[in-house]
C-alpha cells in the first residue's frame, strides 16, 4: 500500500504531512552545537526579522543592525547599542515573509529571509542562513536551531558537501543522495528536540548556499525525487569523499548487511585529488596502540612483521596470530580510511593509503569525475548503489 501520511517529528510545528507537501516541509536543523557558543552576534541583511520571546517581540532587527546574545547565568541575556533586554531562556528570531513551501534563491529579495550568525566566544567567521532561528539556553551553552525549508537546506547541505564548482549533473545526483539522506534521518536526534545537525554525524551544513547557482536548479528540477529499494522503501544513502578505487561493503564498517550498499570497483576516483594519502608512524607507538587493544606483541617481533598488504579491500589486520578490525586502527590512528598498506622503514612503518571516509555508497570524488565524463545524475546513483531506483516521495511505502 502506498504511503498515506507521514510524521516528521513535530518538533515546532506539530503539522502532519502528506506526500503531495513533503517537498514543501520545513525541517529544523540543530547548527553550531560543535562549537559551544556562548557569545555570538546576530544581524538581518533585509531587515525583516524580529526577535520574539514567547508572543512578545523583544526588537526589531531592522537592517543594518546587531544584536548581541550572551550566555549569562545558564540564560540568554539579549542587548544592542541601546539597550539592555534582560534575560531569557529561550527565544525566536522569526520573519513573517519567509515561506517554507519554496526554495529562495532570488538574491537581494526580501522574501529570502537571511540572517547572519557569527560566533564572539568561540570565534568563528559569519554564516548566513535562511528560515528562522530556535535560541534556548541550558547551564553551560547556548543551543541555535535554524528552521528552515527542505529545498533551501538541501542546497546548502549540496555547496557544504560538494563546493561550488561541480558540474551540474554532479548537483542533480548529490541533491537526490542527500535528500533520501534527510528523510530517511529525520529521528537522528529526535531526543535533543531538533532533526538533523549541520555536522559530518548527519551533513554538512553551513547555511544558504551562494557559490553556483546550479545546485538551486539541481534542487528544483529534481523535486521529490529520492532513492528506494525494490519495496519503494528509502535506502540509506551514504557517501564518503574517495573510496580509493573500490567501495566497501556496509557490513565490513558497521554492523548492517545491506543489499544495496555492496563493494563495487570504482575507476573514476584513483586520480583524484584525495586518492591516496601517507602517514608515518613510530614503531613503539605502534605496538603500544595494539597493546592498548589487547593485542599481545612479542618483544622479539620483527618490525618487519608489522608490515600489510591490501590489493583489495579486507576488514582485519593481522599480526601474531591475532587479529584486529581496520575500523578500529583508522579510528584510533586517525587514518584516512580503512583501504592501506604498511611498509617497515628503519624504526617506523610507513602507513601508504586509498581514499578518505568510510567508503560506503558513493564516491563523491568518483561522481564528480563521472559527471565531467558526461554521465547523468541517474547513471551515477545507479553505479554506486546497486539494485535501487529513483521515484518520487510519493511513491514510497510504508517503513
Amino acid at each position: 500500500m502506498t504511503i498515506k501520511t507521514i510524521v516528521l517529528i513535530p518538533i515546532l510545528t506539530g503539522i502532519l504531512l502528506t506526500p503531495t507537501i513533503l517537498y514543501s516541509q520545513e525541517i529544523n536543523i540543530g547548527i553550531l552545537r560543535d562549537k559551544n557558543p556562548q557569545k555570538f552576534l546576530i544581524e538581518s541583511p533585509t531587515g525583516n526579522y524580529k526577535l520574539k520571546s514567547g508572543k512578545k517581540t523583544l526588537l526589531h532587527l531592522k537592517k543594518g543592525r546587531t544584536a548581541i546574545l550572551n550566555l549569562t547565568k545558564g540564560s540568554i541575556n539579549i542587548s544592542n547599542e541601546k539597550r539592555d533586554y534582560g534575560l531569557h531562556k529561550q527565544v525566536y528570531l522569526v520573519s513573517r515573509k519567509y515561506k517554507f513551501n519554496k526554495a529562495h534563491d532570488k538574491d537581494g529579495s526580501k522574501k529570502n529571509a537571511e540572517f547572519n550568525v557569527k560566533l564572539l566566544d568561540p570565534k568563528l567567521n559569519l554564516r548566513t542562513y535562511q528560515g528562522n532561528l530556535k535560541i534556548s539556553a541550558d547551564e553551560k551553552k547556548v543551543l541555535l536551531t535554524n528552521i528552515v525549508s527542505m529545498p533551501d537546506y538541501l542546497a546548502g547541505v549540496v555547496e557544504t558537501e560538494s563546493g561550488s564548482k561541480a558540474e551540474p549533473e554532479y548537483y542533480k545526483n548529490q541533491v537526490i543522495i542527500s535528500r533520501t539522506y534527510a528523510f530517511k534521518n529525520l529521528n537522528n536526534h529526535r531526543k535533543e528536540g531538533f532533526q538533523l545537525c549541520d555536522g559530518v554525524h548527519c551533513q554538512a551544513y553551513k547555511g544558504k548556499s551562494t557559490g553556483n547557482e546550479n545546485i538551486q536548479k539541481a534542487v528544483s528540477k529534481t523535486k521529490d525525487l529520492v532513492i528506494a529499494n525494490n519495496e519503494n522503501k528509502l535506502v540509506d544513502a551514504v557517501f564518503s569523499a574517495n573510496c580509493g578505487g573500490q567501495t566497501n561493503n556496509s557490513e565490513d564498517v558497521w554492523t548492517s548487511n545491506t543489499s544495496y550498499l555492496k563493494s563495487i570497483e570504482d575507476i573514476y576516483c584513483t586520480d583524484q585529488p584525495q586518492a591516496k594519502w601517507t602517514k608515518t608512524i613510530s614503531f613503539i607507538d605502534f605496538k603500544k596502540f595494539l597493546k592498548e587493544k589487547n593485542i599481545s606483541i612479542p618483544d622479539t617481533l620483527s618490525i618487519d612483521s608489522f608490515a600489510f598488504r591490501q590489493p583489495e579491500r579486507t576488514t582485519l589486520y593481522n599480526i601474531a596470530g591475532q587479529e584486529i578490525k581496520l575500523t578500529v586502527l583508522r579510528t584510533g590512528l586517525a587514518l584516512r580510511s580503512t583501504f592501506f598498506d604498511i611498509e617497515a622503514n628503519g624504526n617506523e612503518l610507513i602507513f601508504k593509503g586509498k581514499g578518505y571516509g568510510h567508503g560506503v555508497g558513493m564516491c563523491q570524488e568518483g561522481a564528480m569525475n563521472m559527471a565531467r565524463k558526461g554521465f547523468k545524475y541517474d547513471e551515477i546513483i545507479k553505479y554506486y548503489y546497486k539494485d535501487v531506483k529513483i521515484i518520487s516521495l510519493d511513491k514510497l511505502q510504508n517503513e
